[in-house]
């Protein structure tokens, strides 16, 4: 099992994800110590899922770099294929 505690993971979300595999992954990250951020890769603060469930990121994709980060979760749903930003 790889140890989580103290590490530093970001969400990517956009319009049209997954909530389930966005919150799956964000709940179950915490719990095991993460520190979890919410990016976006719009100018919009928020997104909405495919059932319509939003989301407020905590800032975005062009305010962070990846190198800073242990790890990045892309949710399915059609966000991965029109993400368009500069992590992916």
């Amino acid at each position: 099992m790889v140890e989580l505690s103290g590490k530093s993971v970001i969400i990517l979300t956009k319009e049209h994800y997954s909530e389930h595999e966005l919150w799956y992954s964000y709940c179950r990250l915490q719990e095991a110590g993460t520190d979890v951020m919410l990016i976006g890769s719009g100018s919009s603060t928020t997104s909405k899922s495919k059932g319509g469930l939003p989301v407020t990121v905590d800032t975005r994709a062009d305010q962070i770099s990846a190198a800073d980060y242990d790890g990045i979760v892309i949710p399915g749903g059609n966000a991965p294929d029109t993400c368009g930003c500069t992590l992916c």
